[in-house]
């Protein structure tokens, strides 16, 4: 089950319109060799802007959980009139039990990964998450199903209930859940305690009375407040994607109601996962038109599976760039285990931002986080792409800039890498929907900038576009095998929306050949046109 943060229609928050023009892009060409080129010794550093930054002065009134230090989440179980249709009375306190697992329990307790183990992994020790998983809330009053299975904004109203309930009947203070100290708790997830639409055999075009019950983050846009943080960014999410049909029976005592995969784990915490990167302030890479693929599938923010993408961690300070200025080669570890990428720019911005458009060579390896769901197929469903049993060098096309206007109304000549820019409030140029697609999630410049992805996979094929549906596979990859193992714009131009330039009108300036692939680096050399 996939789910999203909106680009929450302006209309909704002060009648404000969107415009669009276009812009210039130059022609390039591309030339060079690799031999001989020196070991780079620039070290690699982590961005000095990151996605908190973007979300502060986000022009759509989101808050996020700190995604450096101590970030502590409120989930608060959820008992509805019709829940003992689905959680016998007596597997109640087993699944709480398990939902406390799923969100902050260890490798062993789930079989993969917890939501606490996943990011404290991948942050590499840089975040610290943790929280409380509360007694249900509605055992002493009756909470209709039916006032909460088609209705977000009456979510919205109960995750504010549920959230004074909780601090009205416990010691804790509600400071300290604000963490970052914005004047907002860092997260609440509400679990309701019914199955959520699909487990219930319904889908996309006939689910109209239970068109809510799916996974989802959202924004009261309550105003802060320091001395009471007030919740903001919230998820709701059914209990039944911790579950697998081998397991759902057992743990609820009740018919198997089930959206997770258990077959290998013991609980499933993939879309719990998925939505607590919206929460530290990530989109979603799919696209909303359901024509392509430009993320490629295989990561935590396109189909819930494997690790996130490099631009993600990097935006959420945890990653670490090699940003050459000249031709050298590289050695690049793995980043599955050590966070390391190069960026390739031509002019990378002179403040560390990872808000701009630039190129990132990725190692990947089939272990750590991506190893579970590069071996079997996610809900044993071909629709969830495996990754590559091979290792190899993954490219991204990034194009994170940001527009910027102090009315809502967003022209393509108001672009900025700064996201604290006091030039106004700012919001993604670009996004991974294509057009035409579902109004609130293409680009905010309009359907003219629908074909520009924020990020996309470059598949190494030479006959690829911009416009593909295939997984990202082991075809994707550059290696070190000759005819495999070398990049320049041009022979990769379809990808490029101009032919083989970059978005932003520059040249990229740097072409790349795979020397070596080994266990403890890749040898790249970088060749500066």
């Amino acid at each position: 089950m996939k789910s999203k943060i909106k680009l929450i229609s302006l209309v909704a928050l002060a009648a404000l319109t969107l415009t669009a023009c276009d812009f210039i892009f130059p022609n390039i060409s591309n030339s060079g060799g690799y031999s001989y080129l020196p070991i780079w010794d620039g070290e690699a550093q982590k961005a000095d802007a990151t996605i908190s930054d973007y979300i502060a002065n986000s022009i759509y009134g989101y808050s996020s959980a700190p995604s450096e230090g101590e970030a502590k989440l409120l989930v608060i179980p959820v008992w509805f009139d019709d829940s003992d249709k689905y959680i016998d009375l007596a597997k109640r306190e087993t699944v709480r039990q398990d939902i406390s697992k799923a969100f902050f329990g260890t490798i062993e307790d789930t079989g993969w990964q917890s939501v606490k183990s996943y990011y404290e992994t991948e942050s590499h020790g840089v975040l610290t998450l943790t929280g409380t998983v509360s007694e249900w809330y509605g055992l002493d009053k009756n909470i209709a199903l039916a006032n909460y299975s088609v209705s977000v904004p009456n979510t919205t109203q109960l995750v504010k209930e549920a959230t004074d309930w909780y601090f009205s009947n416990h010691s804790e203070s509600r400071a300290s859940y604000d963490k970052d100290k914005d004047g907002h708790l860092d997260g609440v997830i509400l679990i309701y305690g019914v199955p959520d639409y699909s487990a219930l055999g319904y889908t996309h075009s006939n689910n109209s009375t239970v068109s809510n019950l799916w996974a989802y983050c959202n924004w009261t846009r309550l105003d802060k407040n320091t001395l009471l943080p007030t919740v903001n960014v919230f998820l709701w999410a059914s209990y039944v994607f911790m579950y697998g049909s081998n397991v759902a029976s057992e743990r609820t005592g009740q018919f198997g109601y089930y959206s997770g995969d258990t077959r290998y784990c013991n609980i499933d915490a993939h879309t719990y996962i998925h939505e607590m990167g919206h929460i530290f302030g990530l989109t979603d890479y799919y696209d909303y038109s359901q024509s392509y693929s430009p993320a490629g599938g295989f990561s935590m923010q396109d189909r819930n599976i494997g690790g996130h993408d490099p631009f993600s961690v990097f935006a959420l300070g945890w990653a670490q760039a090699y940003v050459p200025n000249q031709s050298a080669t590289i050695n690049l570890k793995p980043f599955s285990t050590t966070g390391e990428i190069i960026i390739l720019s031509p002019e990378f911005n002179d403040i560390n931002s990872p808000f701009d458009e630039y190129l990132i060579i990725e190692y990947y390896t089939r272990d750590g986080l991506n190893e579970l769901d590069s071996r079997y197929n996610y809900l044993n469903n071909l629709a969830y792409p495996t990754g590559p049993d091979k290792k190899g060098i993954r490219l991204w096309h990034v194009d994170a800039r940001l527009l910027y206007s102090k009315t809502g109304r967003f022209t393509a000549s108001n672009v900025t890498t700064d996201p604290s820019t006091d030039k106004g409030r700012v919001a993604f140029m670009m996004s991974n929907t294509y057009a035409p697609g579902p109004e609130g999630y293409i680009s905010p410049l309009g359907d003219d900038y629908g074909d520009y992805n924020l990020i996309q996979l470059i598949r190494n094929e030479v006959t690829a576009t911009h416009k593909m549906k295939s997984a990202f596979s082991n075809n994707s990859l550059f290696t070190a095998e000759t005819g495999r193992n070398e990049f320049t714009m041009h022979k990769f131009d379809k990808q490029f929306v101009r032919r083989g330039k970059l978005n932003n009108g520059k040249q990229l300036g740097f072409t790349f050949k795979v020397n070596s692939l080994d266990v403890e680096h890749a040898s790249i050399s970088i060749t500066k046109l």
